[in-house]
């Protein structure tokens, strides 16, 4: 089930475009703060037995703030998972966590991973086409770790330490991009023992006019695979279609909705199966 859960946290990356003949790109300045919350709802089964279903609602909200831009736009952002909500429904009944009604919380395998990063502070460097790499705690070595799209979901719970995971990754391609044409942004992400390559793809599909603004919006699907051919899991079905809408006045993802579908076959083991939908936004800094 684990296997199942960290998968799960992969599949939200999304990328973004120009258009109008202007760039579309992060924009940062310097003091600034935004937060953004997330709603997922995950359904997990082992094989075809009705009895290990498991259904999964969380609510995540964290918060962002610039310490500098460098001349170039380049970012140093400090992230924070500030509030966690999760409710678990099985057979077995159902248990609910509140990171603000009970910081420590109960022991739960589900709710273990998302409390483990709370308050914990995550410092990246971003450039303006949303190419990010993650500052190491002070001793740490950065070599092993690589440039990746944005994403605000890197503390979902998650036991890499890569800037990633489900809720929105941001990276322009390097040439223009036109209504309709595609554009493939590839990663590599390491999950336990195993190494996971992941391949996206983005295309712009024009305007959408929300309240009073006008946004870009672009569709994504992403595949992975590991890049062993000796792991032990391998994934035998994947679905992810998501859809992003991005503010290029505020040089911010104001809204993104996903949905996917994946089932991965462990040997010696029945087939565990997800579904998973997510929305998230952007909200006022409380």
């Amino acid at each position: 089930m684990k296997i199942a859960i960290s998968f799960a946290l992969l599949f939200s990356l999304l990328s973004m475009p120009f258009a109008s003949g202007e760039e579309i790109r992060w924009k940062f300045v310097a003091g600034e703060r935004w937060a953004m919350e997330s709603e997922q709802s995950t359904e997990m089964q082992i094989g075809d037995d009705e009895s290990e279903k498991i259904s999964l609602q969380q609510t995540l909200t964290w918060q962002a703030s610039v310490e500098q831009v460098s001349q170039d736009g380049t970012a140093t952002v400090s992230q924070e998972l500030v509030h966690a909500k999760l409710t678990v429904r099985s057979v077995r009944g159902e248990q609910s966590f509140d990171s603000k009604a009970s910081p420590n919380g109960t022991n739960n395998p589900y709710w273990n991973p998302t409390r483990a990063q709370l308050g914990r502070q995550v410092r990246t460097q971003i450039r303006p086409t949303g190419e990010a790499i993650e500052i190491p705690p002070s001793g740490e070595s950065a070599g092993a770790t690589e440039a990746h799209p944005v994403s605000y979901s890197n503390l979902l719970g998650t036991n890499h330490s890569s800037f990633s995971t489900p809720g929105v990754g941001i990276q322009f391609p390097k040439n223009e991009i036109e209504i309709g044409r595609p554009w493939n942004i590839q990663s590599k992400w390491n999950l336990g023992d195993d190494e996971v390559l992941v391949d996206s793809t983005y295309q712009y599909v024009g305007t959408e006019v929300i309240g009073a603004t006008t946004l870009d919006k672009f569709k994504s699907s992403t595949g992975a695979r590991f890049a062993s051919a000796s792991a032990q899991a391998k994934i035998t079905k994947q679905d992810f279609a998501g859809t992003i809408w991005f503010d290029r006045q505020l040089g911010k993802v104001t809204r993104l909705e996903s949905a996917q579908e994946l089932i991965i076959a462990v040997p010696g083991s029945p087939h565990q199966r997800l579904l998973q939908s997510m929305e998230l936004r952007l909200v006022p800094v409380r």
